[in-house]
């Protein structure tokens, strides 16, 4: 017995009026897939993919650039004894961390300014499929 398991998501972007978020969403999409080592099938009838892919974002792989929220919010910690208790019986109760940690950052971050470096792109397997718009 052959036992085959897929895993397919697709991903369908209708372009808005503008043509200005659907782009940058395709970019977005594309640029993670790129940098989650996923293999790639990229489908147009308007640009073709190869130009698509040579203008995906290049990611920041510096984790140095992510916010710290811990500069924008005082730590809860830092609160007077004067403030007003809600709930007097949770005051013994341990603090809770509400900043999200770093560990917990969902997804990449992106420099729309620069490109993907080409090595990046040929280590990614790309499908791609073409048919151009009749004029």
């Amino acid at each position: 017995s052959i036992q085959v398991k897929l895993k397919v998501r697709v991903y369908i972007v209708e372009e808005d009026q503008a043509d200005s978020y659907s782009r940058l969403l395709l970019q977005y999409f594309l640029a993670e897939g790129v940098v989650c080592g996923h293999q790639l099938y990229l489908a147009s009838a308007r640009d073709h993919p190869d130009d698509i892919i040579q203008d995906l974002p290049c990611p920041i792989l510096d984790d140095n650039v992510t916010p710290n929220l811990s500069e924008t919010h005082p730590p809860a910690d830092t609160q007077s004894p004067d403030t007003m208790k809600i709930a007097w019986r949770y005051q013994n109760l341990p603090k809770v961390q509400t900043e999200l940690g770093s560990s917990s950052r969902f997804g990449h971050y992106y420099d729309l300014s620069k490109r993907m470096d080409p090595q990046m792109l040929q280590a990614t397997q790309f499908h791609t499929f073409y048919l151009p718009e009749e004029t």
